[in-house]
C-alpha cells in the first residue's frame, strides 16, 4: 500500500482574556506564545507526544493588580491530554488551576496567582486519537491568544506561534522508511503486525529481542534425517546418489546422456495430490546440486497428525545420502503461537513418515531423526522398515500415490504403473522405485516386498 505522508494542522486554540472589566486605563498586559515545539516527529495514529511552548506573561509591572488574573482556555482537535487532572507542565504551571472538559475537549486554567514578569516553557503531553485516520483535516498546531477587551479596546486575533507536524497512520513500509523504533512505541497498532513478513507479531519479536524489520531473526532451525529404502546400499549404509552423480537427472540438471529428457527445474511436489505451490526459490530451483544429494522431499508440519487440514507449514528440501535433509529456502518462518507441531515428511514414490509426537518448537528448532526409531503407526498401519542394521528407512514403492484415496498404499496400482514405464532409462519417474534412472527389474523387486503395506497417515 501506497502510504502518503501529509502535514496537517491539529488545531490547538489558546485563549487568554484578562477578567477586569471595570479597568479604567489602558491595560497592558499583553500575554504571547512562542516557540512551539513538539516531542517527536514524524506522529503516528494513536501515538503519544508531548507539546511544549513557551509563554510570556507580558504583565506591566505597575498595572499587574488591574490585569490581572487570566484565563486559559486551550481547546484540542483531534488530539487528547493524557494527563486529564492535571494537563498543563512546566514552569506557571502552578500558578493556575486546570480543569479538563471531555464535551468540549478544552482545558480552562484560571490563574490563581500572579505570575513573574517572564518567560517559562509549558507542557502539554497528549496522544492523537486513535479514531483518527491519517492524513485528515485539521491536523496540525495553532496557537491563537485574544488578549483582554480592556487593552486599548482592540481583541489581537492573530496567531502568535505555528508548529507543523507529519501525521501517517500505521504501516510497516512507512515505519522502515523512517527508522522508526517499533519496539520503544509499543504499545501501537503495529504490535499485532509483521513488518518483516517472518511470521512472528511485532510485539513477539521485541518481547524476544529481535528486530522486527529483520527477518533473519525469525528463522527455525531444522535438523531432520530420513533414509529412503529405493535407495539405500547396505554395503555403505548410505543411500545412492545415482540420479545426481550418474544420471544428472535431478530437476534443472544437464543430462549426461543426450538421450535423456532433462527434468524441468523445481521441486517436484507441484503436482497432485501433494499440490504444493512451493516458493520462487523452490519452484526455480536447478541445482547445482552437491555430489551427496540423493532427491527431493517434501515437510509437512501439521498440529494433529491424523488432520491434513492443521498444515501450518510445508517446505521443499534435498537429502543427502546420510539422510540429513537441506533446505532450499536459508529461512524458515513460523508463528511466534506455534510451540508444537507434527513433522510429515514425503517422497515421491515412498510411504511418508510422521514424528509420534508433536515436536516441540519452543526454542525455534525443528529438530527430528527419522532413521534413529520408527515413526507415526496409526491403528493397523505402518511406520517405516527397521533394517538389519538398526536404521529406519521410507518404505518404497508407493509411485501411485493418486490413486490412494485417504492414506498411502503400497498396492496393485503401483505395479500397474511401474509395467507401463518397464524398460525405460534415463528417466526421473515415479515407477523408479530404485532411484537410480531406470525403470527395471530392481523396482519390481523392492514393490514385491512391500506390496500390501499401508500408512494411516492422512493426504
Amino acid at each position: 500500500m501506497t502510504n502518503l505522508l501529509l502535514s496537517f494542522f491539529l488545531l490547538f486554540s489558546v485563549s487568554l482574556f484578562a477578567q477586569n472589566p471595570g479597568c479604567s486605563f489602558p491595560c497592558v498586559n499583553d500575554p504571547s506564545v512562542q516557540n512551539p515545539q513538539i516531542g517527536s516527529i514524524p506522529l503516528y495514529n494513536g501515538q503519544g507526544s508531548v507539546f511544549t511552548f513557551e509563554y510570556l506573561d507580558n504583565l506591566n509591572p505597575y498595572t499587574e493588580e488591574e490585569c490581572a488574573p487570566l484565563t486559559m482556555v486551550i481547546c484540542l482537535l483531534n488530539i487528547a491530554p493524557a494527563n486529564t487532572q492535571q494537563p498543563i507542565g512546566g514552569a506557571f504551571a502552578a500558578n493556575f488551576t486546570w480543569m479538563y472538559d471531555p464535551v468540549s475537549n478544552c482545558i480552562l486554567g484560571t490563574q490563581s496567582e500572579d505570575l513573574p514578569n517572564t518567560v517559562g516553557v509549558m507542557s502539554l503531553p497528549f496522544t492523537i486519537t486513535n479514531n483518527v485516520s491519517c492524513p485528515k483535516n485539521e491536523m496540525g498546531l495553532v496557537i491563537n491568544i485574544q488578549p483582554a477587551a480592556c487593552m486599548n479596546g482592540q481583541n489581537d486575533n492573530t496567531n502568535d506561534a505555528l508548529s507543523l507536524y507529519t501525521c501517517m497512520d500505521w504501516d510497516c513500509q512507512v515505519a522502515s522508511q523512517n527508522n522508526t523504533d517499533i519496539c520503544a512505541l509499543s504499545p501501537s497498532p503495529l504490535d499485532n503486525l509483521d513488518c518483516d513478513g517472518g511470521g512472528i507479531s511485532n510485539i513477539d519479536e521485541c518481547a524476544s529481542g529481535g528486530n522486527p524489520f529483520d527477518p533473519s531473526d525469525d528463522c527455525f532451525a531444522v535438523d531432520v534425517k530420513v533414509l529412503l529404502e529405493g535407495a539405500f546400499d547396505p554395503v555403505t549404509q548410505q543411500m545412492t546418489t545415482f540420479l545426481n552423480t550418474d544420471r544428472s537427472i535431478l530437476p534443472g540438471q544437464v543430462p549426461a546422456s543426450p538421450l535423456a529428457t532433462p527434468t524441468p527445474p523445481g521441486h517436484p511436489y507441484g503436482t497432485p495430490h501433494w499440490n504444493y505451490v512451493g516458493t520462487a526459490a523452490e519452484n526455480s530451483y536447478g541445482g547445482p546440486y552437491s555430489n551427496d544429494i540423493t532427491d527431493w522431499v517434501l515437510l509437512t508440519l501439521r498440529t494433529d497428525i491424523t488432520d491434513p487440514t492443521t498444515k501450518v507449514a510445508q517446505m521443499a528440501g534435498l537429502v543427502a545420502k546420510d539422510g540429513q535433509v537441506t533446505l532450499i529456502e536459508d529461512c524458515i518462518q513460523l508463528p511466534a503461537s506455534l510451540t508444537a507441531a507434527y513433522l510429515v515428511l514425503e517422497h515421491r514414490n515412498h510411504l511418508p513418515a510422521g514424528s509420534p509426537v508433536a515436536i516441540d518448537l519452543s526454542s525455534r528448532q525443528l529438530t527430528w531423526d527419522f532413521t534413529a526409531a520408527q515413526s507415526y503407526v496409526g491403528g493397523a498401519g505402518f511406520g517405516q522398515k527397521q533394517l538389519p542394521g538398526g536404521k529406519f528407512v521410507l518404505f518404497a514403492g508407493d509411485g501411485d500415490q493418486i490413486a490412494d484415496i485417504q492414506g498411502y498404499d503400497i498396492n496393485g496400482s503401483d505395479n500397474l504403473l511401474w509395467k507401463a514405464s518397464t524398460g525405460l532409462f534415463n528417466v526421473y519417474g515415479a515407477p523408479d522405485f530404485s532411484l537410480d534412472g531406470d525403470v527395471n527389474g530392481a523396482d519390481a523387486i523392492l514393490w514385491n516386498g512391500n506390496n500390501g503395506i499401508f500408512s494411516t497417515i492422512s493426504k
